[in-house]
C-alpha cells in the first residue's frame, strides 16, 4: 500500500495504537486529521487539518483512529461519511491474531495482537477487537462495536451494532446483546440483553444506567 494514499483520522491513544498496528502490517500513513489544534505532530506524522475538512482532502484511503466510546458516534458518522464519498476505509489485522478458518471478510475492522476468532463467525464493519479479545465459534458481531482487551464472547453469541465490551468482560454461550449496550470491565453477562442503550456491570451483570447511543 502506498504511503501517500493512507490518512489516519484522530490523534489520541487509539490512533497511536493504530499507528503501531499499521507498522506491524507494513502500512504507513502520510499524516492525520484531528480537531485538536495543539496536536501538530504525532509519531512523526503531520496534522493535515481538522476532521471537518475531511471532504476537502484528496486521499483515497483512511483508517479510523478514534477508539473511546464517547467518540463512538463520531466514529460511526465518519465511517458513513467516508462511504458516502466513495473512499476506502482500511482494516488493520495483526499478524499475531488467530483465525480458526480462512476467508473472514473483516473489511474495515481493526484486530489487535493476540485476538482469537473461532470458526463460523460473521463480523460486520468498523469494529475494534483489542489485544487478546476472544470471539468463539458461530458468533455474529454487528458493526461499530468495540471489544476490549481480554474480553471473551462465548460461542453462538449474537451482538448488535455499537456495543462496547470493557476489558476482561465475559459473555456465556448463546447470549444476545442488543445494539448500543455497554458491558463494564470485568463483568460477566449470564443472560441476554434485549433492550438498547443500557449500561451493565458486575457478576452477574446488572443494569446500572442508560445512554443515548444513537447517531
Amino acid at each position: 500500500m502506498n504511503k501517500e494514499n493512507i490518512l489516519l483520522l484522530g490523534a489520541g491513544g487509539h490512533a497511536h495504537s493504530c499507528f503501531h498496528l499499521a507498522m506491524e502490517t507494513g502500512q504507513e500513513f502520510v499524516g492525520f486529521l484531528d480537531d485538536d489544534p495543539g496536536k501538530e505532530e504525532m509519531m512523526g506524522l503531520r496534522n493535515l487539518g481538522d476532521l471537518s475538512e475531511l471532504e476537502e482532502v484528496e486521499y483515497s484511503s483512511f483508517v479510523l483512529g478514534l477508539g473511546d466510546h464517547d467518540k463512538g458516534r463520531l466514529r460511526v458518522r465518519l465511517f458513513d461519511q467516508l462511504q458516502g464519498m466513495g473512499k476506502q476505509i482500511l482494516g488493520l489485522i495483526s499478524i499475531h491474531s488467530n483465525f480458526a478458518e480462512q476467508g473472514y471478510k473483516l473489511r474495515s475492522n481493526q484486530v489487535f495482537y493476540g485476538s482469537i476468532f473461532g470458526g463460523g463467525c460473521i463480523i460486520g464493519n468498523n469494529n475494534i477487537f483489542n489485544h487478546g479479545a476472544i470471539i468463539e465459534h458461530q458468533c455474529k458481531i454487528g458493526s461499530h462495536c468495540h471489544v476490549g482487551s481480554g474480553a471473551v464472547i462465548a460461542g453462538g453469541a449474537m451482538i448488535g451494532d455499537q456495543v462496547l465490551f470493557g476489558a476482561n468482560s465475559t459473555l456465556i454461550p448463546g447470549i444476545e446483546i442488543n445494539s448500543g449496550s455497554i458491558i463494564g470491565a470485568g463483568s460477566v453477562v449470564t443472560k441476554s440483553i434485549l433492550e438498547s442503550g443500557g449500561i451493565y456491570a458486575g457478576n452477574p451483570a446488572k443494569k446500572i444506567g442508560e445512554w443515548d447511543y444513537e447517531i
